[in-house]
């Protein structure tokens, strides 16, 4: 995998990305990289089967789940930073379009009005996060994380994903709740892959650590 080192951001910092898979990120002390300057989409998946229990031994479904982890996104992530919020199932709508958030609790009533739908649109969901994340400014760290629990119903996402990571952004997938739903194997193949070899996809069926990596999210880049 090729790294490209290059003087970039703001105040001519110096930046990296892995083409074809990473993004830019301005590299702060300790080796972290910051998020003051990122462009993010969430994604929450809606269809039917997310009304399930997260797990056999948590009654809370899925979507409350999911829920509650993008409200966690939008109440950490720096103000200055960009964020949309897509949401999909017979198909994909933008809820919070791509702009500075300064207005945390209206993202937050948002998602919260989230209502399951049917199918898995997924394809759609990744078209709409590309044209969400070309309304960003440039220079800015584009990021993206799609929630779901299942496989998509609208065709092969490969080519749209490939396209996503081929423009600069790092792809995040994170399968949501027990059971062999979820493709584990084509989220792995599609996510980015960061610097250090790390696959942009985690699988959790437990909200603690599910919350606690989106967490970590929105408060550091990984390379």
């Amino acid at each position: 995998m090729k790294t490209q080192i290059w003087n970039g951001l703001t105040e001519k910092k110096q930046t990296r990305v892995v083409e074809g898979s990473c993004l830019p990120a301005q590299v702060i002390a300790g080796g972290m990289e910051s998020v003051n300057r990122t462009a993010n989409v969430v994604v929450i998946d809606l269809s039917g089967s997310i009304a399930e229990p997260v797990n056999s031994n948590d009654n809370r479904t899925k979507l409350e789940c999911e829920k509650q982890a993008a409200c966690m996104f939008a109440a950490n992530i720096p103000l200055n930073s960009y964020l949309s919020m897509i949401a999909f199932s017979d198909s994909a709508q933008v809820i919070f379009p791509m702009q500075v958030l300064n207005e945390k609790l209206t993202v937050t009533n948002m998602i919260q009005g989230c209502t399951i739908g049917g199918a898995t649109s997924m394809r759609a969901a990744l078209f709409e996060t590309e044209n969400e994340l070309n309304k960003a400014p440039s220079g800015f760290l584009r990021r993206a994380y799609l929630m779901t629990d299942g496989q998509s119903t609208d065709g092969c996402i490969r080519s749209i994903a490939d396209r996503i990571k081929n423009e600069g952004t790092q792809l995040h997938f994170i399968g949501v709740g027990a059971g062999s739903q979820i493709d584990d194997n084509l989220m792995r193949s599609v996510a980015s892959i960061t610097a250090t070899g790390e696959i942009c996809y985690k699988h959790f069926s437990d909200l603690a650590k599910l919350t606690g990596f989106i967490h970590r999210q929105t408060r550091m880049v990984s390379r």
